[in-house]
């Protein structure tokens, strides 16, 4: 979800698994 991936972008632990499942499930890998 957006608050999901605002967290990890905030903490900085935004990685290519969270792009790929939690915002963007048509760029998985």
């Amino acid at each position: 979800t957006t608050i999901c991936y605002s967290f990890m972008q905030a903490c900085g632990l935004v990685n290519d698994h969270v792009v790929g499942c939690c915002c963007y499930p048509g760029n998985k890998p």
